[in-house]
């Protein structure tokens, strides 16, 4: 025995050195033969080819010695995949490790380990839930047996590729991972997976699986898989929507789960997830626009399990927040369920949630939805909810059905519709898209009725039931059958019945009951429903009470709200009834209060009326008032009774209300005295279409009126002064004005722009009329005479340009006026006289005076602040044409004249040079007949003169000279600068007469200024003495003529002198001259002289 163990041991030993030496010549030969592989491409792949029943193309082939076995590199491999999305499946590069001792044991080629590398795979999820990898469930070869190069091999590894994973059975769009690193080990029906997975958009996966095939089906698999994700990118990871036309914008999810999985289908999932920064955008669809929810953060501990025909999800520790608002930790869960019509139901419930939030989450999903979306975006609602159950169905025909139930605290929404909205209101509720109802019992509420009443009611408790449903037609039915509620100011008791009707033709019906007491005036519009009221009872409600106390009242409506007030049609009730004290009543815009009243007022249907026991307007009694509406549609407000009490109140009717329009201007500057009585009928409309009546009368006893603006007192006024809305008039009111009886007419005037014009019939004189005008010179006037004075006073309805105005006429008769001829008269002459003026409040006056057709006189007196009127402009138009103010500062004079005598005139002219009492003169266009100074004179004398660099001079042409004339602005101290090219003088020394003393044609030496004369041609009695030449100046007692000079051939005369005024009827004269001629004889006959010399040459030197 001994021995056959040796034996058989020694043989072993044998076989054992010549397989080691076999194999280590096997090992050598493969290694030498390794690097031949590339040779063998072309069988490769036909080889390939014949085992994956699939064309394989190899782009490169290449094989080292890798350990105990060779490992073949193959690249750019690519394999013919048909039915796949893509006809070829394209490889980079593989490398397969051989496993030499267990394919020489099996006699087969057996892998070791498949490295693909820069792989593109595709992962299917198939609609039967089975699973395939880029169609390498077909590469087992053409036998079904492993023996092919794609025969799993124990491990597989994937280097930087990429993998896209097609969920066909939730029917999402195709999701790629790049630079994904996995390796799959493989047992027989063992599977284990690992693998890191970069996500695309951010974060990372992390997978592990464990799966093992059962059976061969494509159900006969198990897995227990584990996930962990971190900071995944939902818009990545869910791009083609969680549900059609919803997309995760933007937010991040932080996973871990865990999840069984049996016969292909999931069992259960749970772990934990939070989402921060939700961005969920819904498409614009069902004619709804496009919409987005922002969520801070959500999350939790979940359970999530199959169902029949649905799923279940239950949440622990739930999280949200938004808009920087955290929820406290709850519960919720949520089931849905999908029929075999392809319907869903869901089922939530929850222990809490905030209002606002769930009505921003449901607001997304109800595109179908699109009045209830638009009331909750409108509603805004704010609050908590408890108990909460929530219940949504909707079947393939896209009907919904929903109905949320359960108990809410704080709730606050805004009106929408005919819903109210609510402020700080506790209540139980249950609602559904057709019905629902609230049990309130809150306190510190405030309600808001869309279009019922004004103004939010604070209540300070609210206590009853409300209920509306849809009718059958698509209408609601809302009533409350009492409805306690306590204010701040009122205590209230509301019955309601109101239903709306689904077709719009079709009226709502209301039945609202409403009785109060102990209210404030002043807040009585916050329980008025102006929203079924026509709109002048809100605005005359509105405005007319003020203020004061509602005793006790009452309010119903009952009726069709299209045909209220039911005036028209009586198939209805609108009554409101109150009590007041200590009220303001403004019963129109702009008109002045009535005050402190007493009243009852009462609306019934379409009208209003009050009568007033007690009150005041403008600090007067008001007398048995009485008013009203009489149809609130088509009638005006009227208001008749009277006001007794101050003139001066009385007359603020007119500038302190709507006529200040057209009479403020008339009573501006009015003081008045005295006690008086005021008639008043007003009518004020209350629509566009409607017109303003008043009827008004003053009556005046002994009253006084002071006309500031005018400086014109009136005293003792008897009469009566009506006035209306547009008009006023009087018709011989008496007074006292300036000491004088006056008769006054009081009318308004409609063309051609709207005044009132006050006449005045009285006696003036001249005194009088320097008092009311000072800046005019009356001094030559004495005497008084008849007069009428005009005073218009323009309506603010008026122009802007307009201002008002005063005419004065008289015939002057009774009036001396002392100028001289043309212009004076006798005081028991007859002559015209107007002076008209206007007193703009920011322009200057003008002021225009026409005596008979001799004088038109246009003056311009500038308004200064705080001053006196000033001349500034002016225009005197002699022989009868009218006078134009210059556009310049300054005096113009034009015109015509038959006679213009200097000598009455100079001391006229000379006082209109002073400085400080006229503008300077800048135009004399003058053309008269005759002009005389004493014995001298002019005949057709044209005078044209224009200032210009401060002297005013032009042209002087007449039958007996001609030349240029200049006048300084200084007469007082620089000459009159006269040059002539001709002077023809006619000298009858016969024919002098001299002059008597204190004759008007004595010319004072005084008034005269200075000379500066010179003449061309000089002519006496048609004989030429050649040039002369003038200078003289200005003395305090007259002129010195300080050189004369006439130089001719028959005549050469020098001289010099004064002229003097030695008194009031006494002139001095003194000359000294020297004469030289060659005929003495005859230049006395040319002077005219009788001839008493022949020849005669002559030197004289003489003294007079």
């Amino acid at each position: 025995m001994i021995r056959i163990t040796k034996l058989l041991a020694a043989r072993l030993l044998q076989l054992l050195l010549v397989l080691i030496v076999v194999s280590a010549m096997l090992i050598g030969s493969l290694r030498l033969l390794t690097p031949a592989v590339g040779y063998y491409r072309a069988e490769l792949e036909q080889w390939a080819s014949q085992l994956v029943q699939r064309p394989v193309r190899i782009g490169g082939l290449s094989a080292s010695w890798q350990g105990l076995g060779p490992e073949l590199v193959l690249s750019s491999v690519e394999i013919d995949v048909p039915g796949a999305a893509h006809n070829t499946l394209k490889l980079a590069e593989i490398r397969v490790n051989l496993a030499v001792l267990e394919s020489l044991r099996k006699l087969t080629l057996k892998t070791r380990q498949v490295v693909l590398s820069r792989v593109s795979l595709l992962a299917t999820r198939n609609p039967d839930g089975s699973f395939t990898i880029g169609g390498l469930d077909a590469f087992s070869g053409g036998s079904g047996s492993s023996a092919g190069l794609f025969a799993l091999p124990s491990r597989i590894r994937l280097e930087e590729s990429e993998i896209t994973f097609d969920d066909r059975l939730a029917g999402t769009a195709p999701q790629q991972f790049r630079n994904v690193n996995a390796q799959l080990r493989n047992a027989g029906s063992r599977h284990q997976l690992e693998a890191n997975l970069p996500f695309p958009g951010g974060g990372e996966l992390e997978l592990k699986a464990d799966l093992r095939r059962d059976t061969g089906g494509a159900e006969g698999w198990r897995a227990v898989v584990y996930l962990k994700g971190r900071e995944i990118a939902l818009a990545s990871l869910l791009r083609a929507g969680v549900v059609q036309g919803y997309t995760p914008a933007a937010g991040s999810l932080d996973l871990e789960l865990w999840s069984d999985w049996s016969d292909g289908r999931f069992q259960r999932t749970q772990g934990r997830g939070e989402i921060t920064r939700l961005l969920f955008r819904r498409e614009a669809i069902w004619d709804t626009a496009a919409q987005e929810l922002e969520v801070d953060r959500l999350g939790g501990s979940f359970l999530w399990t199959p169902q029949p025909g649905g799923w279940k999800l239950d949440v622990k520790d739930f999280a949200f927040v938004r808009n920087g608002s955290a929820w406290p930790g709850s519960d919720f869960s949520l089931s849905a369920h999908i029929g075999e019509d392809r319907g869903m139901q869901l089922l939530a419930g929850a222990d809490f949630m905030r209002v606002e939030d769930v009505a921003a989450v449901a607001g997304m999903f109800l595109p179908q939805q699109p009045e209830i979306a638009q009331a909750l975006q409108t509603i805004a609602p704010v609050g908590e909810l408890h108990e909460l159950r929530f219940e949504w169905f909707d079947n393939v025909e896209r009907q919904t059905a929903w109905s949320l139930q359960g108990r809410f605290e704080s709730l606050t929404t805004q009106p929408w519709k005919r819903v109210p909205g609510v402020q700080e209101l506790e209540a139980h509720f249950w609602v559904s898209q057709d019905a629902g109802s609230l049990l309130l019992d809150s306190h510190s509420t405030v309600l808001h009725f869309p279009g019922l009443f004004r103004d939010p009611l604070e209540l300070k408790s609210l206590r009853g039931q409300i209920s509306w449903r849809r009718g059958e037609d698509g209408g609601w039915r809302l009533q409350t059958p009492d409805l306690a509620a306590v204010t701040k100011d009122i205590r209230t008791n509301t019955r309601l019945l109101l239903e709306i009707p689904g077709q719009k033709e079709k009226s709502a019906f209301m039945d609202l009951q409403t009785d109060f007491s102990d209210g404030l005036a002043i807040n009585a519009h916050r329980y008025y429903p102006v929203g079924i009221m026509p709109d002048a009872v809100v605005a005359w409600l509105d405005r007319g009470i003020v203020d004061g106390r509602v005793i006790s009242g009452s309010a119903l409506v009952r009726g069709p709200l299209h045909d209220f007030p039911f005036h028209k049609t009586h198939n209805g009730v609108f009554e409101v009834f109150f009590h007041t004290d200590n009220m303001t009543i403004d019963y129109a815009p702009g008109w002045p209060r009535l005050t402190d009243v007493a009243a009852e007022v009462r609306f019934l249907q379409n009208g209003f009326e009050f009568e007033a026991t007690r009150g005041a307007i403008f600090d007067s009694r008001l007398q048995q008032v009485k008013g009203g509406i009489a149809d609130f549609h088509d009638a005006p407000f009227e208001l008749q009774g009277s006001v007794q009490g101050a003139l001066y109140n009385n007359l603020r009717l007119l500038r302190e209300s709507p006529l200040a329009e057209e009479f403020a201007l008339f009573t501006e500057g009015m003081d008045a005295e005295g006690e008086a009585v005021t008639q008043l009928g007003l009518t004020v409309p209350i629509r566009p279409d409607q017109q303003f009546k008043l009827d008004g009368t003053i009556g005046f006893s002994n009253n006084s009126l002071h006309l500031q603006k005018w400086q014109l007192p009136l005293t003792d006024i008897v009469g009566s002064l009506n006035f209306s809305h547009r008009d006023i008039s009087a018709v011989g009111l008496k007074a006292k004005a300036l000491g004088s009886d006056i008769v006054l007419d009081i009318e308004s005037l409609p063309k051609p722009n709207k005044v009132t014009r006050i006449t005045a019939r009285t006696k003036s004189s001249s005194r009088q009329l320097a008092l009311r005008f000072p800046e005019l010179d009356f001094t030559p006037l004495q005497g008084e005479s008849a007069l009428t004075l005009h005073l218009d006073i323009p309506h603010r309805l008026a122009s802007g340009q307009e201002a008002p105005s005063i005419l004065i006429s008289s015939d002057l008769t009774g009036m001396e006026i002392g100028l001289p001829a043309p212009f004076g008269k006798r005081a028991d002459e007859a002559r015209a006289f107007t002076l008209s003026a206007d007193f703009p409040e920011s322009r200057d006056s003008k002021v225009y005076i026409e005596y008979g057709p001799l004088l038109h006189l246009a003056l311009s007196l500038e308004t200064a602040a705080g001053r006196d009127k000033t001349f500034k402009r002016g225009a005197l138009q002699l022989g009868g044409a009218p006078a134009r103010l210059p556009a310049d500062e300054g005096f113009e004079i034009g015109g015509k004249l038959k006679l213009l005598d200097l000598t009455a005139w100079s001391g006229l002219l000379q006082s209109q040079r002073g400085p400080q009492r006229s503008p300077p003169l800048n135009k004399l266009e003058l053309d008269v007949e005759r002009v005389t100074a004493g014995d001298f004179g002019l005949d057709h004398v044209s005078l044209s003169l224009v200032r210009k660099n401060g002297r005013l001079g032009g042209q002087l042409a007449s039958r007996q000279a001609e030349g240029h004339i200049e006048l300084p602005d200084d007469i007082q101290q620089t000459p009159v600068n006269v040059r002539l090219q001709r002077l023809s003088l006619h000298y009858a020394p016969d024919k002098q007469e001299k002059p008597q003393r204190g004759s008007s044609n004595v010319i004072d030496p005084t008034t005269l200024p200075a000379f500066d004369l010179k003449v061309e041609r000089t002519e006496v009695n048609n004989q030429d003495y050649g040039q002369l030449a003038l200078l003289s100046r200005r003395i305090p007692a007259g002129q010195q003529l300080q050189r004369f000079s006439l130089d001719a051939k028959q005549l050469q005369l020098t001289a010099s002198g004064d002229w003097t005024q030695a008194g009031p009827e006494r002139q001095h004269t003194r000359l000294q001259f020297t004469l030289a001629t060659e005929s003495l004889g005859k230049l006395l006959d040319d002077l005219g002289y009788q001839h008493y010399i022949d020849r005669a040459p002559a030197e004289l030197e003489c003294q007079v």
